[in-house]
Order: C-alpha cells, then structure tokens, then sequence
C-alpha cells in the first residue's frame, strides 16, 4: 500500500489556510487533505491539536484598529500570499519612535506559560524592522526566554532584547514570515508589538507592511487562522485516522508493517497511537522518548531533533517491534489492532495532540518486516 498518503487516511477537519506550491497561501476545504508546501516539498500537515488566533482582524482591512500614533495605515486586500490582507504603515511623524499593536488581542498567560507570534513583514521604504511580544508585568522579558525563527522568505533576525526581534534585509517583492515565542517568568497579559524602524526613531514617509497576523497559545506556531472581527477565531482538531483499506492490512494474518516519515513541529505530543491507553504505535512523550507500549527489549531512545524523524514499526504474532532513525529494535507484547482505531498525532480520545505533524511518507505493508528491515525503512524521507 505505497500509495499517495491520502489514500491511506481518513480525514476529518476545518477549513485550513496552507502554503501551496507557488508560494500563496491556499484554503484546503474541511476533511481534505491539507497538503502544504512550506518547506518546499509537499508534505502532508495534520494539527491534532485546536488552535485559536488572537490577533483581531488580521483580515479586517480597514476595520482593522491599531494602538499607538504617529502613523497612517492603508490596507491593500489580496496583496499578501495572493489572498490576505497587506498594512502597510507609513510614519507621519519625525524624530518619533513608532510602534503599533492590533488592539484588545491580548493572550493571559500562567507562571511558564508560552505564546507565539507568527507575522509576515514587507519592505517599503525601510527594509528593517523590529517586532515581538510584549508583557503588562514582564514587559520584553528576559532574553533567554524568547527564541525566534524566519520560518520562510529574504532576511536575518537578530534578538534586540528579550522578546523583542529586529528583522533586517526585508524584500519589497518576496514577504518574510517570522516566528517568536516568548515564555513568561509570572502570570502576565502578552500582546503583539511592531516597531517601525527597528524600534529607532522615524522620519516622515517612512514605512514597513505586514500581515498574516497570528498570536496565539503555547510555544509552536499552526497554520493561518484568518480573524475578521474583534472576536478570536478557533481551529478544531484534526481527526486523522488509518483508513478502511489500511485498516484491512493492519489486522492481515500475516502480520503489519508500517513507515512513517516526517516531522512534529513540537517536541511534545504523540506521532501516532493505536487504542485508547494500550497498543502504542509510535509515541512521542514529553521526555522525547519513542516506544511501544508495554516495549520490554531494546528499543528506540530519544529521538533528539524532530526536524526529521523516520519510523517503522511492525506487528505479527503475539509481539510487534519498533525502530525510530535506524536505533535497534525494541519488542512489545502489544500487537496492532487489539483495540481501537490508530490515529495520528494524538490518541484516539484526542489526549496528548501533536500541534504540527509533517508527513512525507505512510506506507503499509501486510507483513510483519524482519529486524533488520524495520531498522532500515526507519529513515527519515531523502
């Protein structure tokens, strides 16, 4: 059953925005396939978990209200990604340290508690600028918590000071989306914050553009929620499930192999689980650790980085056998099968969601690979 990955699923979900092959940002209608080309390659993202933007009227246009003064903002529709809203911010005063936040979309947070911030930035006149969150209580923060990446597009990002990123080498053609994440010391309220010229002071005509507003709980970013209103939008969980076809090898006599090769965007959550408490397949604890439930030989240790991760596992009489990344191979008395649906990224009940599961490859087989077999198809995608 090396067949296109879809095939293979049971898909159940929301309206997902995704990247599509040429760069613009695609809407997948619910329970399809959200193929997404982020990386550049087309892979297959399944977000087990819900996610809600609280960044208001990231798709407002004019309705859209920021904080601050010193400025002017013009929105331009379909002019970011080929469908979203593009502001563009232009300084209307000098000798003026300008910033700006979309207003009431706050995040409360607990002692430990994290936020991200995804946003995309666009030169005008200026090809740099700073953005970030900021804290009531913390306000940036300390600098070692806070990390921050450019996840697509021109530039470089440099941390300014605590939760506050300077991004230099804008493109005024090609937008530069950038992720932070902040974790809070005490119990705070964070918002989102942009600075024109990277937190220096302006000059009249100055200007920047951004859009694809999103802030939202916990320390990874999902995909685009769009909000048009003063009302955070949520995302319900993906359901992903072994579809009927392959649920028909798992349970073949002759016993089950499966590959899996991809990426979680978090170093949290489960890859995939067959059962409700029992039958693990693939799972991925909070200690970063791969097993089989009841895994009682040998075994797969922590994967470390989940940029890439390659998986087999195989079921035949009696016991089923693991390998992640080519480890030796660890033995459960759990077979695939004895109880339940196996679903991706979460156990079938929904508890321990992965927000961000990148798949390359699934393939089924119905046999039960030898060790030596498992241990080589569990490579990452190449």
């Amino acid at each position: 059953y090396a067949a296109d990955i879809s095939s293979l699923l049971t898909i159940s979900s929301a309206q997902k925005h995704v990247i599509g092959p040429d760069g613009s940002i695609q809407l997948i209608a619910v329970n399809q396939p959200a193929w997404d080309w982020s990386s550049g390659r087309r892979r297959l993202l399944i977000e087990a978990a819900q996610a809600t933007n609280y960044w208001k009227y990231s798709e407002g246009g004019a309705s859209a209200v920021f904080g601050g003064s010193g400025y002017s903002v013009a929105a331009t529709a379909n002019a970011l990604y080929g469908t979203c809203y593009l502001y563009t911010v232009t300084s209307t005063v000098s000798g003026q340290t300008i910033n700006l936040w979309p207003t009431s979309s706050t995040i409360s947070t607990a002692i430990g508690g994290s936020v991200t911030l995804t946003v995309a930035l666009v030169a005008g006149t200026l090809d740099h600028a700073a953005v970030g969150i900021y804290a009531a209580s913390g306000a940036w923060g300390d600098t070692p918590a806070s990390t921050a990446v450019i996840v697509s597009g021109p530039g470089a990002i440099t941390q300014t000071s605590g939760s506050l990123w300077t991004v230099s080498g804008l493109s005024s053609a090609v937008p530069t989306l950038v992720s932070i994440t902040r974790t809070t010391a005490v119990a705070d309220i964070c918002w989102p914050l942009l600075y024109l010229n990277s937190s220096g002071t302006s000059q009249v005509g100055d200007s920047i553009a951004f859009g694809r507003g999103q802030f939202e709980p916990g320390a990874s970013a999902t995909s685009y929620i769009p909000t048009a209103s003063a009302d955070a939008v949520t995302r319900i969980a993906d359901d992903v499930r072994l579809s009927a076809v392959a649920l028909a090898s798992v349970t073949a006599p002759g016993g089950t192999t499966i590959v899996m090769r991809g990426s979680l965007v978090a170093a949290t959550g489960w890859l995939a689980a067959w059962g409700q408490d029992a039958g693990v397949l693939l799972a991925n604890a909070e200690t970063g650790t791969w097993s089989l439930s009841n895994l009682s030989t040998g075994g797969p240790s922590s994967t470390g980085s989940l940029v890439a991760f390659g998986a087999c596992a195989a079921s035949g009489p009696g016991s089923a056998a693991l390998s992640v990344g080519g480890a030796p191979v660890g033995t459960s008395s759990d077979v695939f099968g004895r109880t339940g649906d196996l679903r991706l990224g979460a156990r079938p009940n929904g508890d321990f969601a992965a927000s961000g599961l990148h798949l390359d490859e699934l393939v089924v087989w119905p046999f039960a690979g030898s060790d030596a077999g498992i241990r080589s198809q569990a490579r990452a995608w190449a």
